[in-house]
C-alpha cells in the first residue's frame, strides 16, 4: 500500500521536473532499504541455521549479511547495466547476475515459510536449515524450467456485433537478447502453428535491449502460418525503435504504429487499432515512456475509430483503458506487466497495475470494454517464473448472446 501511495505522489508532481527527480531518488533509497532489510532477514536466519548445520565453523552474522548484501546489490546492478552489452561473456555474466537476484527473492519467501513452520513444530534447527537450503534450490530450478516451458492459455470472449467465431493468438514480452534467442522463438512458433488461429497479435517488447538486435533473432516469425499484426513496447524503444520496426516488417508482419486497419472475414469486418508505447494522458506518469509528446487520449481522438463495428485495440501496457472505452473499443489486448513474473513480486505488481494479469471488464457509461493482460512469453531480469506462466494466449472471440 505504501508503494501505491508513493506512485500516486509521483503522478501528482510529475510536472515539476526537480521534484520528480527527488522523489525518484527517494524511491531508489526506499528500494535499497527494502533490499537491505530483506537481506538482513535472510542472513540472520542463515546464521541461525548454519550454526547447527556447520557447528565447527566460525561464523559471523555481520559477515554473512555483508556478503549477501554485496552479492545481491552487484547482481541487481549488473542485470541493469549489462542489458545492452555485447558478447558471449556478457551473456553469461548477465545470466549469472539475474539468476542470483532471483535466488535471493526465492530465498526470502522460502525462509518466511520455514519460520512459519517453526511456529508449529519443534525440530532441530539444522532441519529447518536443510529445508530452507534445498527448498530454495528446488524452487529456483523449477522456476527456470517453468519460464522456458510455454503454456497455451485459452480464453473465450463475447464480442458485440460479431457474427462469426474468430481466433487469435497473442504473443507479448518475448524479450529476445542475452537470455532468449531464435532457438526459444522457434519453440514458441512451433506451438503457435498447432493452434490454427486466424491471426497472431504481437503486443510489444520483442527485444530486451540493444544486445543482439538483428534479423536472425526474429527470423522464426517468418514461419508463423497466420497473418501477424504487431506493435512495439518500451523495450523495443530501448533497443532502437527504427531498427526494430524495420526488422519486424521484414518478417512479413503488419506493424501498426498509431493506426487503424480493417480485417476482412467471411461474415464480419474487425477494426484493429495498434498504438505505439505512450502514456494514457498528459497527467499520467510512466517511468518507461520515452515519447511523452503524444498520449493515448490524443491519438484515439485523432484516429476516431468507427464505433459501429467490432473493435480490437493492441497496446503494450494496460493503461488508458478508459479512453479506449470512450472510443468504442470492445477488446483491449496488452502485456507489459509480466503478471509480476515471480512470487512474491506478483503481489506487489497488483498495487502498481490495476489490470495486472488475465481477464477484466471495464464498465463504461455506454458499453463495456473487455481487457486481457498476458503474462508474456519471455522474462525480464531473472529468467524465472513462479506463480505466472510463459504464456501463449489463444483468444476465442464469439458473438455476444
Amino acid at each position: 500500500m505504501f508503494s501505491f501511495i508513493v506512485i500516486k505522489i509521483i503522478i501528482f508532481v510529475n510536472k515539476n521536473h526537480i521534484m520528480t527527480i527527488l522523489i525518484t531518488f527517494a524511491l531508489i533509497l526506499l528500494f535499497l532499504a527494502a533490499v537491505s532489510a530483506a537481506i538482513y532477514f535472510i542472513s540472520d536466519k542463515a546464521f541461525l541455521y548454519s550454526k547447527n548445520l556447520y557447528p565447527n565453523k566460525s561464523l559471523s552474522k555481520h559477515k554473512i549479511f555483508w556478503f549477501y548484501l554485496i552479492i545481491c546489490i552487484v547482481s541487481i546492478i549488473l542485470t541493469g547495466a549489462l542489458i545492452n552489452a555485447q558478447g558471449k561473456f556478457y551473456d553469461i555474466l548477465f545470466a549469472i547476475a539475474s539468476v542470483l537476484f532471483g535466488t535471493f527473492v526465492v530465498a526470502f519467501f522460502v525462509i518466511i515459510i520455514v519460520e512459519i513452520i517453526r511456529l508449529f513444530t519443534k525440530w532441530r534447527l539444522r532441519t529447518y536449515g536443510i529445508i530452507a537450503k534445498f527448498g530454495t534450490m528446488a524452487i529456483v530450478i523449477f522456476s527456470i524450467i517453468h519460464a522456458y516451458s510455454p503454456k497455451v492459455v485459452e480464453k473465450t470472449i463475447e464480442i458485440p456485433n460479431l457474427k462469426q467465431e474468430i481466433t487469435y493468438v497473442q504473443l507479448t514480452d518475448i524479450h529476445l537478447g542475452h537470455i532468449r534467442g531464435p532457438k526459444y522463438l522457434k519453440k514458441v512458433v512451433k506451438k503457435v502453428n498447432t493452434l490454427n488461429a486466424d491471426g497472431v497479435f504481437i503486443t510489444g517488447d520483442v527485444f530486451d535491449g540493444h544486445e543482439k538486435v538483428n534479423y536472425d533473432m526474429i527470423r522464426p516469425l517468418e514461419n508463423i502460418k497466420a497473418p501477424i499484426y504487431s506493435i512495439t513496447g518500451n523495450h523495443d524503444d530501448y533497443a532502437g525503435i527504427k531498427q526494430v520496426d524495420s526488422l519486424i516488417r521484414k518478417t512479413g508482419a503488419r506493424l501498426l504504429n498509431n493506426e487503424i486497419i480493417n480485417l476482412h472475414y467471411t461474415n464480419n469486418d474487425i477494426q484493429l487499432i495498434g498504438l505505439y508505447f505512450m502514456v494514457a494522458d498528459k497527467k499520467a506518469y510512466d517511468i518507461h515512456s520515452i515519447d511523452k509528446t503524444i498520449t493515448m487520449k490524443s491519438e484515439l481522438n485523432r484516429l476516431n475509430p468507427n464505433q459501429d463495428i467490432p473493435t480490437i485495440l493492441l497496446n503494450h501496457s494496460p493503461s488508458g483503458v478508459k479512453y479506449a472505452n470512450e472510443h468504442g473499443v470492445d477488446l483491449f489486448i496488452c502485456g507489459h506487466t509480466h503478471g509480476g513474473q515471480m512470487f512474491p513480486l506478483t503481489l506487489i505488481n497488483i498495487l502498481a497495475f490495476p489490470y495486472n494479469r488475465g481477464f477484466y471488464t471495464y464498465h463504461g457509461p455506454k458499453k463495456n470494454t473487455k481487457v486481457y493482460v498476458s503474462d508474456g512469453i519471455g522474462t525480464f531480469g531473472p529468467p524465472m517464473r513462479l506463480g505466472t506462466n510463459a504464456e501463449i494466449t489463444l483468444l476465442h472471440l464469439i458473438p455476444a448472446k
